[in-house]
């Protein structure tokens, strides 16, 4: 009994000192910000770049011909030398050009920065270390010409247009997100390893890789997707190339598309689609009654059309190794094909005729009803 207790005795006195010992720890941590402002002069259809790296970054506008700078960094660790340091490391550069304003900001450099749980270690370009950081943050607040013409390389951050901006944008990202509502103007994003949330858009062009896309509509798009996912609202114009990706589409017009080991679908086709897919699937759910065309050369992949009973259009169908399956409405005009059946060819309509619907398959199914 007395071995016992003494052994309990024990584990107290450890707990006890653990508990001292974390209380102690989070007494001592220490935490400093620093802020830096400028503002400079930029016309309003100038030109302004800004790189950015290890930061949140927020553009606003306003009407004046200046851009305004916010800087604020925060920190905390376990000791006021090493939180003083990382704070130093703030890189932040304004030239004005005859080509317009070019801005940098970022913390470093550092040539090695591992994280793992809520604490970091730096390693400076010279090899010195900056270890028991807790916390911290860059927060960029840029105030600019709505007017302007935008070009942004930024990474490992967030990227936040706060509203409507009237001139072109270019907008670079990697391992970071893009937030924005609606832009007016040309548009072209380069994401990587990151997410995009975006309103309207009247010409985008879009590069995705290894990153999820949420935009809610567009005139004209172009895109080009790898191992990414996209979820368009609507789109009068969309040319694109998709590997090994997922895209939904509410509503397209006219679309291109080349397709390779992905998914497409659409909740309703209004005008045309050409689509070379290969390893790969495409959807249609609802098309337009008045509908112009469909050329679709699918290998290796299935093929699903909704045209509902009351679709007028003509069908050319060429299989290999595949099966067609039409609704009761469709009228045969000519069945052919081997005698063993690995190819077929049919032709055939469903109402008086109207739009085109043009299908080459190997290895696949269609399904048009």
């Amino acid at each position: 009994m007395r071995v016992k207790n003494f052994n309990l005795a024990k584990l107290t006195l450890l707990l006890c000192a653990m508990v001292l010992v974390a209380a102690s720890s989070h007494a001592q941590r220490v935490s400093d910000s620093r802020e830096i402002g400028k503002t400079v002069s930029l016309r309003s259809g100038g030109n302004f770049h800004l790189e950015s790296k290890h930061s949140d970054v927020r553009i606003h506008h306003w009407d004046k011909e200046q851009v305004k700078f916010e800087i604020k960094m925060k920190a905390s660790g376990k000791s006021e030398r090493d939180v003083s340091r990382l704070l130093g490391t703030i890189h932040f550069d304004v030239n004005e050009g005859s080509e317009g304003l070019h801005a940098e900001v970022w913390m470093g450099p550092f040539s090695n920065m591992n994280s793992w749980d809520d604490r970091a270690e730096f390693t400076l370009k010279d090899g010195t270390k900056i270890s028991g950081i807790y916390e911290y943050s860059l927060e960029v607040d840029i105030y600019m010409p709505r007017e302007a013409r935008l070009k942004v390389a930024h990474s490992f951050g967030n990227l936040v247009i706060k509203d409507m901006h009237r001139g072109e944008m270019r907008l670079e990202s990697q391992h970071g997100n893009i937030s924005m509502g609606d832009a007016c103007c040309r548009l072209q994003i380069d994401l990587a390893h990151g997410n995009l949330e975006m309103g309207e858009a009247e010409e985008l062009n879009l590069e995705m890789r290894h990153s999820n896309a949420s935009v809610g509509s567009a005139k004209n798009l172009n895109l080009e997707a790898q191992h990414s996912n996209l979820n368009l609202g609507s789109v009068g114009r969309l040319d694109t190339e998709a590997g090994h990706s997922n895209l939904s589409i509410g509503q397209v017009s006219q679309l291109r598309i080349e397709n390779n080991h992905s998914s497409l679908k659409i909740g309703r086709l209004l005008k045309s689609l050409e689509a070379e897919s290969n390893h790969g699937n495409i959807k249609i759910k609802a098309l337009q009654s008045n509908f112009e065309s469909i050329a679709v050369q699918l290998n290796f992949g299935d093929l699903e059309i909704g045209v509902g009973g009351g679709a007028n259009f003509r069908l050319n169908y060429e299989g290999q190794h595949g099966q067609l399956k039409v609704g009761d409405g469709f009228r045969y005009d000519h069945k052919g094909g081997d005698e063993h059946g690995h190819y077929k060819e049919i032709r055939g309509h469903q109402g008086s005729g109207g739009g085109t619907i043009s299908i080459k398959t190997q290895h696949g199914n269609a399904v048009v009803e």
